[in-house]
């Protein structure tokens, strides 16, 4: 059953999955955002700013690149994403990564444009060992965690409408 993103596999509660798609960020304005789709062969010409390489987001997107033989040129790598989208909004370089990084103030700071014709979705989740007894405050954190992620970030249909 999926409802807003979060698929809750109750009564066992074993997993609630959060879904993520593969988004790049730009500065605003940036002429790949008038590309429709953006294709990686061309956003491969900016330097690229990426998690790090333990990251399952770069390692997706590394291999996407190898895949395609493309020359790509990393200037920036690290694991805060609020540094990435730093660094991508002062125009060090464009970025691929979560839309579930995004928050509303990042609108007006950064350009972005779904790459779900690259990358397939993602889950991030939360795991309980099935038929184990989850006390109160455990049950109550994962209510809590689950009812907060609906609708904590930007649709980003409603960006690029925009952009």
């Amino acid at each position: 059953q999926a409802e807003d993103g979060i698929r809750d596999r109750s009564p066992s509660r074993g997993l609630g999955d959060v879904y993520k798609r593969q988004v790049l960020m730009t500065p605003p304005g940036h002429e790949l955002l008038n590309e429709h789709p953006v294709r990686l062969s061309k956003a491969c010409g900016w330097p690229l700013i990426l998690a790090g390489p333990e990251s399952q987001t770069r390692r997706t997107v590394e291999q996407a690149l190898k895949d395609l033989g493309v020359n790509y040129n990393i200037v920036l790598e690290m694991d805060n994403t609020e540094l990435i989208k730093k660094y991508v909004e002062i125009g060090m370089g464009i970025a691929i990564g979560a839309d579930f990084t995004l928050h509303p103030e990042d609108h007006y700071k950064l350009g972005v444009t779904r790459l779900d014709h690259i990358f397939d979705q993602s889950t991030i989740g939360i795991c309980t060992l099935r038929g184990k007894f989850m006390g109160r405050a455990v049950s109550n954190f994962i209510d809590t965690l689950v009812l907060n992620l609906k609708g904590l970030h930007p649709d980003i249909e409603d960006w690029e409408d925009t952009i």
